[in-house]
């Protein structure tokens, strides 16, 4: 016993060092701070608790508690790449953060998150009316009294003027910028102006995520989630500010976290047999083309969930998997024959090329060791010579722009053996350069959250007759003071944090396998599918709207997963 206690005293001061080494971090410090209180409260009940995990048990901790370990040292690595003191900060850092998610998994492991609530067979109509209103009344109230026609930005501005001018790119979501049509449409119909018209697709945007929110609520109240859950869960979508913002920001992103959310809600609803089946498979197809529509990396993440959906269950449920598979082809015809026959444009090349245009401009800043060959061919792509002026490392638009200068596309296009090779033979030459331009293009999304503009409370587009109206400067003053103090509040920065929610879905994937629930873990396949298309394409380092469906999922897997109830059929 005396030697337990020994060991945990020196896991207890690895935490507080690697927490003390974190305080330099440029992320966001308070998601550290509660990874290292979290880890000295679970130590000292593991250290009381007897049952010793199971061998599978131990090694999915382990596998877990690397993952994690990795994220954070990864990402900090500008406090252990120089200096004398590297080693030892690497080593506090490393197994620090190791040991933290060892003693908080082993935690999950031990515990049993089951309640007594049996599923509710009344009242969730009710809570579903009541979060629906509640959250339309909320939003709907700002946007007409102080925010009226809504926020647009210049892209936003640029969707608009596509259903004005008739010239389509898929670069905003094709299908988005006909709903977007649509609703102008009737809303010009209606009320005859621009600003009308936007506020009509407001008043809709408002209107969808309401819906999406309230079915997700009531679906927890169906299996009998705690009362007090329930009302967190109202209390988050209805009141967290950047659900309030998105509902009347004209961005593709929004609607799309709504449709991710739906589908998560109706695959769970399926598999757990939870109310009608078929309304419960229209509705997932019906999401499901939303999902892989609404975004240009929905689509792969969705065929990646289908592709472990398969993994998974294998023969069961093969209506479903039909379902999954027709998604999957009617989009892929919808987005591109179909695109194709109408003249609509898809994305150029740099679009999808984010991670690799990052990684070769910040290896022409670091290292001057091409060959005249590799040159040549960097400098038909884009001038190399002004590379070192032009790259940032957390956005890629400035090198895109660099690179449409020049007839890049053609360039790819005559030349692709010749480029392949030249990325791969700078890889294995400064392997350290490219995973460092890696790290720092998407670290935003994997590591603790970092200061980076969430929203944009403003309105562009009076060239089109589109102008921000306040009909209440009191109301204005109060939710304008309401969305920055909610957001500047040190304390409150984990819920700003998309790598600090990205942690909590990865341990509710760690309890559903501990828990051997193929469920609950295919539950957090969809939106970790979307933060993975996300490492390997984002043109932003750590871009809130990209990731806007993890805030949207995160606290109803969370509540799938750590929320048990009887297993009988609802009806």
């Amino acid at each position: 016993m005396a030697k337990n206690k020994w060991l945990a005293i020196v896991q207890a001061a690895l935490i507080v060092l690697c927490t003390c080494v974190l305080w330099y971090s440029e992320a966001y410090f308070a998601p550290y701070v509660l990874v290292a209180l979290a880890a000295l409260v679970c130590l000292f009940f593991n250290l009381k608790h007897e049952r010793q995990l199971s061998r599978f048990e131990n090694t999915m901790t382990c596998v877990f508690s690397l993952l994690f370990a990795l994220m954070i040292t990864l990402a900090n690595y500008n406090l252990w790449d120089n200096g004398a003191l590297g080693v030892v900060k690497f080593f506090l850092l490393f197994f620090g953060t190791f040991i933290s998610f060892v003693n908080i998994l082993s935690f999950l492991a031990r515990r049993e998150f089951v309640t007594d609530n049996a599923p509710s067979k009344k009242g969730h109509k009710k809570v579903f009316l009541f979060t629906f209103l509640l959250i339309v009344i909320i939003n709907s109230a700002i946007l007409f009294l102080c925010k009226y026609p809504g926020f647009l930005t210049m892209d936003s501005v640029l969707q608009v003027k596509q259903t004005i001018d008739g010239v389509y790119t898929n670069s905003h979501p094709f299908y988005h910028t006909m709903l977007l049509k649509l609703l102008l449409s009737i809303g010009l119909a209606l009320f005859g102006n621009m600003n009308a018209a936007v506020a009509t697709y407001m008043v809709f945007q408002i209107c969808f995520m309401a819906l999406s929110f309230a079915f997700a609520v009531m679906t927890m109240k169906e299996i009998g989630a705690p009362k007090w859950s329930v009302i967190a869960l109202v209390a988050f979508f209805a009141l967290m500010p950047y659900h309030m913002a998105y509902s009347i920001t004209l961005w593709k992103d929004v609607i799309f976290g709504g449709f991710v959310l739906l589908y998560t809600v109706f695959l769970y609803r399926i598999l757990k047999e939870v109310g009608n089946s078929k309304s419960n498979l229209v509705g997932l197809v019906l999401s499901g083309l939303g999902f892989c529509l609404f975004r240009s990396n929905g689509w792969f993440a969705f065929v990646g969930v289908t592709l472990l959906f398969v993994l998974l269950f294998k023969g069961q449920y093969k209506k479903l998997a039909i379902a999954m598979a027709t998604i999957i082809v009617v989009s892929f015809v919808l987005k591109h024959p179909v695109l194709k026959m109408l003249d609509v444009a898809q994305p150029d090349k740099a679009e999808s090329l984010s991670i690799p245009i990052q990684q070769v401009a910040r290896d022409v800043v670091e290292n001057k060791d091409f060959t005249e060959e590799q040159y040549r061919l960097l400098n038909q792509l884009a001038d190399v010579e002004r590379i070192p002026e032009t790259y940032l490392w957390y956005i890629s638009d400035p090198m895109k722009e660099l690179l449409r200068e020049k007839d890049y596309q053609q360039a790819l296009a005559d030349h692709k053996a010749d480029y392949i090779k030249l990325y791969f033979s700078r890889l294995f030459k400064h392997p350290w350069t490219y995973v460092k331009a890696w790290v720092d293009q998407t670290k935003g999304y994997w590591n603790s959250g970092y200061p980076y503009w969430i929203w944009c409370l403003y309105t562009d587009g009076e060239d089109i007759g589109i102008y921000s109206t306040v009909h209440s400067g009191g109301m204005n003053k109060a939710v304008n003071s309401y969305l920055s103090h909610f957001s500047k509040y040190k304390v409150l920065k984990p819920f700003f944090s998309i790598g600090f929610f990205v942690w909590c879905i990865l341990l509710c994937l760690y309890a559903s396998i501990i828990k051997k629930d193929k469920v609950l873990a295919l539950m957090t396949i969809p939106v970790l599918m979307i933060i993975l298309s996300l490492l390997v394409a984002t043109p932003v380092f750590s871009e809130f709207r990209y990731a806007y469906s993890v805030f949207c999922t995160m606290p109803v897997i969370a509540l799938m997963t750590f929320v048990g109830f009887k297993r009988n059929q609802y009806q």
